[in-house]
């Protein structure tokens, strides 16, 4: 079966494998791109795909590469 991108209210997800806490490599739907809204506890906020920490999650795209080049 050939595993591409799908996408969901919001947002497309694509297949990633990770290891999970056993050492078992497993399978699982991760956010490849957000296209509507996000809400952080009832607040709008603006999340990034992917980040070097989890708390730059949240912060624009353009933050997060100056904050890795540093």
């Amino acid at each position: 079966m050939r595993t591409s991108t799908v996408y969901t209210t919001g947002a497309f997800l694509a297949p990633a494998k990770v290891i999970d806490c056993d050492g078992n490599a497993v399978w699982l739907w991760a956010v490849s791109q957000f296209e509507d809204d996000s809400y952080l506890d009832g607040v709008l906020c603006d999340p990034v795909e992917r980040a070097g920490t989890a708390e730059h999650l949240l912060l624009p795209d353009n933050e997060e590469n100056n904050l890795t080049n540093q």
